[in-house]
This record gives structure tokens, sequence and C-alpha cells, in this order.
């Protein structure tokens, strides 16, 4: 797509242009605003943070350093993972927020919300199924006073790398320049037919990435919840990489078939088609519980689909943030193509 680019920018005439190209008529709103910055820089910067535990925990693991009969090993390194990749998570935000929004004067406020997004979800579901073992006597509760310990622990470790590292975006960086000079008017988006319409683009957009890993996710799912060791950590490695290349390919697809139809409201939809295929893996895994393991008893359900809900969102920001970022490296490459007067 690239080579086709660079080759029409050499068209004689603008009509020409134009007419032959769709990807150069948008190159002055390649980069136009958003809706909910703050949102989504927060969405994109903790996804960075899941997308450097998760690779580091595999290369390690896949190297020989971290194994399954070592109980405690593979938590303490991914917790330990997360908090240095609150460093990239900080600084990735507010680098984008720049971006976006040319200035980042709250960065103190997206930086928090970008620290404790994760960890608060966690932190809920936790409660919630520590008070329902609570309810059916299990000796498996977690007491009030050893989760309030955890949180106040939580906070003061995982807080303080996101906050340096928002600060060094914030003083380090200078804000996102287009390389071409932006349109003051904003351009009139042309009606898209029905197939193109938002949802049912990511929805179908969702399929291919997890295609690429549906294989090591009934495995995995079949060990962890059959209590079994799982250490098949280099295919899942290899596995992980397929999900990347194909989140990026997907969503540069769809991406470049927006703004060659003159849509430029493209940051939503290009986090979005690679997150939705967490649609089919939460269903894939409500169906494993509720169909293979026949796990029928209410409180045995929720903890199951509490864990899901927590594998199912770090997979959508991980996924998301892939996709988003591929796009983004994309359309500046498309804008840096063309030559404006």
């Amino acid at each position: 797509m690239l080579g086709t680019l660079r080759s029409d920018s050499k068209l004689e005439t603008p009509d020409q242009t134009r007419e032959e190209t769709g990807g150069t008529s948008v190159n002055k709103d390649v980069c136009s605003p958003m809706r909910s910055p703050s949102l989504f820089c927060v969405c994109i910067g903790t996804g960075v943070q899941v997308f450097g535990m998760v690779l580091g925990t595999l290369i390690l693991a896949g190297l020989g350093f971290l194994t399954p009969l070592i109980r405690g090993r593979l938590v303490t390194t991914m917790f330990l993972l997360w908090v240095f990749a609150g460093l990239f998570a900080g600084y990735t935000s507010i680098w984008l927020h720049k971006a976006i929004q040319g200035s980042a004067a709250s960065w103190t406020i997206i930086s928090l919300r970008t620290a404790v997004a994760i960890p608060a979800a966690v932190f809920v579901i936790f409660s919630a199924q520590s008070t329902l073992l609570g309810l059916e006597k299990s000796p498996a509760a977690i007491p009030v006073w050893t989760m309030v310990k955890l949180f106040i622990f939580g906070s003061a470790t995982l807080i303080p790398p996101v906050i340096l590292g928002g600060y060094i975006g914030f003083k380090k960086t200078e804000p996102e320049k287009p390389p071409n000079p932006t349109s003051e008017l904003p351009r009139v988006m042309p009606g898209q037919p029905l197939f193109k319409h938002p949802v049912l683009v990511a929805l179908v957009g969702g399929i291919f990435p997890y295609v690429a890993v549906e294989a090591e996710v009934f495995n995995f799912l079949s060990s962890i919840l059959h209590h079994q060791f799982y250490s098949s950590y280099g295919f899942l490695l290899l596995a992980f990489f397929f999900l990347a290349i194909t989140c990026s390919l997907t969503t540069i697809l769809i991406c470049y078939n927006r703004l060659s139809n003159d849509n430029r409201s493209w940051w939503w939809r290009a986090f979005l088609p690679a997150g939705s295929s967490t649609i089919i893996f939460i269903l894939f895994a409500i169906y494993f519980v509720l169909v293979k393991l026949q796990v029928t008893k209410p409180v045995s359900v929720a903890l199951c689909l509490g864990y899901i809900l927590i594998a199912a969102s770090a997979y959508f920001l991980l996924t998301g943030t892939v996709g988003f970022l591929a796009c983004f490296w994309f359309s500046r490459l498309i804008n840096s193509t063309f030559k404006t007067d």
C-alpha cells in the first residue's frame, strides 16, 4: 500500500491524484481531533503496560527462567514487570495526549488514571470473589484487613512508576506535529454504506486476531481451569507475535479504507477492531466453563467469570493498543508521503 501511495503521489495534476487514489484526499485531516482524548490516552497507556508485562513474562518463560514447578515465581515476575512497565505506560499516555491535544496540562490526572485503571478493576473483582467465598464459609476467603493491606501496598508500589513516566513525558517530549499543515475547516464526512458501519466493521475485524491464537487460548484455559501446569511458553510466545502482527495488519487495512473514503474519524476505530476480538474470547471462555467443565455451582461460576473478566480486560487493552499504534505509525507514513503547498 505504501508503494502504491508513493507512486500515486507522483501524478502530475491534483485532479488526477484525487481520482486515482483516495488516500491523498485526506492527507490534511489524517490527525484530526477525537472524542474523549483523556480516556483514550489512559486506554493506550494501560495497553502498553499490559503489552510490556506479557512480552517480558513470555520471553523469560520461553528462555527457561520461569517454571511452574516453583510456585510464586511467575506471579512475582509478572508483578515486577508490571511495575517496571508503568514507566512506559505513563510516558505513552502523556505523549499521546500531547499528540492529540497539543499539550498535557492535566498530566498528573491522566497518569494517575493510567496507574489505577487495571489494579482498581482487579481489586474490585477480587473483593467480590472474596465476599462470595466468605458467604459460603470457604477457607479461601481473603480477610478484609488483608485486602486493605494489599490495596495500600499496591497503591504505594504501582502508582509512582506511572507518575514518573508521565512526568518524563510531560517534560521531555514535544507535541506530535503532522508533517503537513492541518486544515482549519473541518471536512464534511460523506455518507457510508451499511456494510461499512463502524460496529459491523469492528466485529468483523475482531475475528482475525482471535483466530491467530484460538488454539493456544484453548490449551491455556484447559490447563489453568483443570488445575494443571501450563509449560508451552514457547508456543505461547509465538502465538503472541502472530496476534500482534494480525492486529496490526487488520487495523491498518480498516484504517486505510476509512481514510480512502474521506473519513477521518479513525482514532477509536483503530482501537476497537482488534479489541473487539475480546467478545469472541469471552464467549468461548464462558462456553468452556459451562459446557466443557460443566461448572454449575453459582459461586464457582462467579469465580471463573471473575478471572475471565480480568483476562478479557487485559486482552482488550493489549490488542486494541497494538492495533492503534500500528495504525498511528501507518497514518504518519501516509501523511509524509504527500507534500502540500
